[in-house]
């Protein structure tokens, strides 16, 4: 399927939205089939989509327009994506407002509800099973060096406090056309392949990390929290050869500050910092490249192979040949 044909199909009135432009104000009579639970005392609609899901990890669903969504809770996680015009969402009373290209993560059993949806506003529901989530955006994110593990620590405190994602990306060109590569390889009945699809999420959810990285910030306190980030990069660009005393006085502190600083930030001291960077390194090396276990040990700073293989052993629950082996596996 080409963009074109996707653009076509979205933009068609399905039958769902012809029933809502001959009775407006009024739901669709599959509600009647859907399940409801209490939340708050009241009523709401609980939308299981094991079904649709079945062996697959995920569902893309457009979004009915000429009518809202009412209260509702999934059993699943929901990635909204608004391919065009803007969707406003309630959660917890609080009205959000997105516009073309932003998204929206959904947790599991997070009630919430969508406002009517317009003629010109397409949003796309795609559901997922949490397990795939965790594993493939905040797991993933968590592996590739301490500045990513940085901002999935921070992803992962938003979402148990807060139940959902946010973010604004200002219709992002590359975004859109990951999730378009995404849709167009989903709804090709004829060619549509498991594997490509959840390898085009992955693409999706780094690249979402980047932009949070990038541009939502702000959200925190952004002075303190670019300070934290120039450390841990510089982390992660010397961490061969980066001694608490020279990184203080990069960055003008003095030792006793920034252990403290850095404890409080990111929850980890100085050498675990250190060691989270030379394990994430390791780990790029070993899926990466075909490059011999004892050199990348070196490259890494551990002349010792017997102590690198310790040290990765007690950090990852197995050694070094093992995991390149369970990785290699997954290919």
């Amino acid at each position: 399927m080409t963009v074109n044909e996707l653009e076509e199909l979205l933009y068609t009135t399905t039958e769902s939205e012809k029933y809502h432009l001959a009775h407006p104000d009024v739901l669709s009579i599959r509600y009647q089939k859907i399940a409801k639970t209490t939340y708050n005392s009241e009523e709401i609609y609980l939308f299981r989509c094991e079904d649709l899901l079945q062996n697959h990890n995920i569902c893309i669903n457009k979004d009915s327009r000429y009518t809202s969504i009412p209260l509702h809770l999934h059993t699943i996680i929901e990635f909204n994506y608004v391919y065009r015009g803007a969707i406003t969402h309630v959660i917890n009373g609080e009205e959000i407002h997105l516009n073309t290209g932003d998204v929206l993560i959904l947790d599991t059993n997070t009630p919430h509800e969508v406002r009517y949806i317009g003629e010109d506003d397409i949003n796309m529901d795609i559901v997922m099973r949490k397990c795939f989530f965790t594993t493939h955006f905040l797991s993933n994110l968590s592996s590739q060096g301490i500045v990513a593990q940085f901002i999935s620590h921070i992803l992962s405190d938003q979402t148990n406090s807060k139940h959902y994602l946010i973010f604004h990306t200002e219709n992002d060109l590359l975004l859109r056309t990951y999730i378009q590569q995404l849709m167009c390889e989903y709804y090709d009945l004829q060619y549509r392949r498991s594997e490509i699809i959840d390898a085009y999420m992955v693409i999706i959810f780094t690249h979402l990390a980047t932009l949070f990285q990038k541009n939502t910030l702000n959200r925190y306190s952004l002075n303190k929290m670019n300070l934290t980030i120039k450390i841990l990069q510089y982390l992660e660009d010397n961490f061969k050869t980066a001694t608490l005393l020279t990184t203080a006085e990069t960055f003008g502190f003095s030792t006793a500050y920034l252990s403290t600083y850095l404890k409080k930030k990111t929850g980890k001291t100085f050498t675990e910092l250190i060691m989270a960077q030379k394990m994430s390194q390791a780990c790029f090396q070993l899926t990466n490249t075909d490059l011999p276990i004892y050199e990348i040990a070196n490259g890494i700073g551990y002349e010792n192979l017997g102590f690198f293989y310790k040290k990765f052993k007690r950090y990852y629950g197995m050694n070094p040949q093992e995991y390149r082996n369970r990785t290699m596996n997954r290919i």
